[in-house]
């Protein structure tokens, strides 16, 4: 089994996901991605995600 983490969406007013309870992933596509420091564990974990959802 793959852990889960769990990561904070923050969208601007007025944006479609911003009235969302959640966000998947997959939401995602197309949208601008702010991320931690290159040698952030997690920041490699967002991309592999993106990469394995078809995200660019």
């Amino acid at each position: 089994m793959l852990p889960v983490d769990r990561m904070v969406c923050g969208p601007p007013d007025g944006h479609p996901l911003a009235r969302q309870p959640a966000v998947r992933l997959e939401d995602l596509g197309g949208a601008p991605l702010v991320h931690l420091a290159p040698d952030n564990g997690l920041s490699a974990t967002a991309w592999v995600c993106r990469a394995v959802c078809g995200l660019s």
